[in-house]
Order: C-alpha cells, then sequence, then structure tokens
C-alpha cells in the first residue's frame, strides 16, 4: 500500500451491533487509517466528476470527522474500549 506502507490494515472494520467489544478493534483500525480516509474524502468532494450526491456526502463526513468534537469522541472511545478489552478474554474463556 502506498499512502500507508507499514499499515497491516487495508479497509475497515464493521461495527458489530451485538458484539460491543469488538468496537475497539474497529476504532483503532479507524484512527490508523484516519489520514488515509480525510484523503479520500477529499479526492471525492474536489474531483471533477458530476456525480453531486457523491460529493455532497463526503463533503459533509469530511467536515464532520475534522470537527474538534469528533476527534476527541473518537480518542475517548478508543480509551473507554480498551479499558474494557479485558472483558472479551473473560467472556470467551466462560464458553
Amino acid at each position: 500500500m502506498k499512502v500507508l506502507p507499514n499499515s497491516k490494515s487495508f479497509r475497515l472494520k464493521s461495527v458489530c451491533e451485538t458484539r460491543w467489544i469488538e468496537r475497539h478493534d474497529a476504532i483503532l483500525q479507524f484512527l490508523e487509517l484516519y489520514d488515509v480516509i480525510i484523503n479520500c474524502l477529499d479526492e471525492l468532494v474536489n474531483s471533477n466528476e458530476e456525480i453531486a450526491l457523491t460529493s455532497s456526502k463526503a463533503n459533509n463526513l469530511l467536515n464532520s470527522m475534522l470537527k474538534f468534537e469528533f476527534l476527541i469522541t473518537l480518542q475517548v472511545l478508543a480509551e473507554l474500549f480498551s479499558i474494557t478489552l479485558p472483558l472479551k478474554a473473560t467472556a470467551k474463556s466462560k464458553f
């Protein structure tokens, strides 16, 4: 991967609705790919193609992701889920 040569992540993980403890990995992966996502959205917004709906949605996502509140929330979630990570090991050992 040219953008992140040292990264093991190539795509985002979906957030599991039922296994909330697995969201930690998804959030960490999102943080790792954050710059790539921002660049991709920026390219969609500034592309010369006449796909107004895609450009508009990309612009809305980009503006939301660049807000201070989003970044702080993302960091808090990563920290919160890292605290609850030991519950994952406990839950697996009981089954």
